[in-house]
Order: structure tokens, then C-alpha cells, then sequence
């Protein structure tokens, strides 16, 4: 069966895990809902009364973003979710500090009345955002554009591989071409988000936030999905 996604007719919070989708060759279909005359009637049948929630088959369906991005990209073939337990938990580090970021983000837009929302936004900026992009920010300086480090560095292939030359060349290259996690693809939508719902300039707080699009644009799977029509945000 074909992995059903539910989540409103616009670019929001599903976008992240419809792009790890994308990039581990996941199938699945939206189904869209307008806010307001369908998700009064679909919002009693939902576990927690939030989107976005998949239906993965007839016996199973999965709530909450964070639970479906993680079963995504432990399940596609991108190899999104680190395999080693220790650049796993870094990844789920970065994806914690990344949804205070969200939370904060949420409540300013979607439950502050409109007469608080400016004065809300630059305490966002100046407060959480700034705090947590800063501290993403060094990570991505350090890995040349990514949040995570390389699956072996040189020291680890010499002492646990042993390899010949050609063999560290070819796992090199196969290093390079799986790089990008789920926290990577998270932040990277996440920018996007800031930028266009609150007209973030994301890069005055995330320098190194080019390099790491340019490493999704990269991609072959996840720039084709941005430039279709499956983008709602219709930009890359």
C-alpha cells in the first residue's frame, strides 16, 4: 500500500517529511484537506487532533511529524537516518533543538493574536532562533556544509578497515553521496519556512545555510521534487 499523507492544501509542517519521502524513493500520496470546511470532520477521527498524520496500511497509522520523518528516513533507500548509534543521537539532538525552534515558530504564527505577532517575532529572533541557528550554524562549519560528521574519518578507516587504496577511494565516494540526514533535510525546510511565513532572512543567521542547500539542491531526487508541482512552496 501506498503511504497516504494528511495534511492541509499549503505548504506547512508535512513539507520536511514529504521531502525525506522523496529522497528515500518512499511512495506515497497528499491528501489534502481545507481547513476549514474538511478538518472539522476529519479532525474527531485523529489520534492527537494534528496533522500531519500517514496512513501507512489498513492496520496502521502513524502520528506526530517528528515519529513519521524518523520512520521515512529509517526506511528509504537514501539511508537518511545515521546507522552508527552515535551520529544517530546527534541527529536526534539536532532535530530537539530544531523543534523548539518549530514550537516557538507555531505559536507566534497560527495562536498569537495579530496586535502581539510583531513584538512576538523579534523575541523569536533574538531569542530562541538566534540561540539554536547560532549552534547549528558551528556544526555546519565543521562539516563542510552538513550537521553530521563522515561515517569513517581516516583515522577510523586505517585502524578498523585496513583497506587498500582503491577500496577507501570507492567508500569516500559512496560517503560523499550519503552525507545528508534527516536533520539536514529538517533544517533546510525549516530556513524555507521561516523565510515564508515570517520573511526570515535565514542566512543572516545560519551562514553556512547556502552550502547546505546547495548540498539538497545536489540531490537528484530531492531537486526534482522542488522543482514540481508536488512543492507547495513553488520555489526551491
Amino acid at each position: 500500500m501506498v503511504n497516504e499523507i494528511t495534511y492541509f492544501d499549503t505548504y506547512g509542517r508535512a513539507d520536511f517529511i514529504k521531502l525525506i519521502a522523496e529522497i528515500g524513493e518512499i511512495p506515497y500520496t497528499l491528501r489534502k484537506l481545507n481547513f476549514y470546511n474538511e478538518w472539522p470532520l476529519v479532525k474527531p477521527s485523529s489520534r492527537y487532533g494534528f496533522v500531519p498524520f500517514v496512513k501507512i496500511n489498513e492496520h496502521w497509522t502513524l502520528d506526530q511529524a517528528i515519529a513519521i520523518a524518523r520512520y521515512f528516513a529509517q526506511e528509504g533507500n537514501a539511508q537518511l537516518y545515521p546507522r552508527d548509534r552515535f551520529r544517530a543521537t546527534l541527529s536526534e539532538e539536532y532535530i530537539a533543538a530544531m523543534e523548539d525552534v518549530y514550537d516557538e515558530f507555531s505559536r507566534i504564527e497560527f495562536a498569537t493574536a495579530e496586535e502581539f505577532k510583531e513584538e512576538e517575532r523579534v523575541k523569536f529572533k533574538n531569542g530562541i532562533l538566534k540561540r539554536v541557528a547560532t549552534a547549528l550554524n558551528l556544526e555546519l562549519e565543521k562539516h563542510d556544509g552538513y550537521l553530521i560528521p563522515l561515517l569513517l574519518n581516516e583515522k577510523e578507516i586505517h585502524e578498523k578497515k585496513n583497506l587498500e587504496l582503491d577500496d577507501e577511494q570507492q567508500l569516500h565516494s559512496q560517503q560523499q553521496q550519503q552525507r545528508l540526514t534527516w536533520a539536514d533535510v529538517y533544517l533546510f525546510e525549516l530556513g524555507n519556512l521561516l523565510r515564508y511565513f515570517m520573511k526570515v532572512n535565514i542566512e543572516e543567521f545560519i551562514p553556512q545555510f547556502t552550502k547546505l542547500r546547495e548540498h539538497v539542491w545536489s540531490n537528484e531526487k530531492a531537486l526534482a521534487y522542488l522543482k514540481s508541482e508536488r512543492n507547495l512552496r513553488g520555489e526551491l
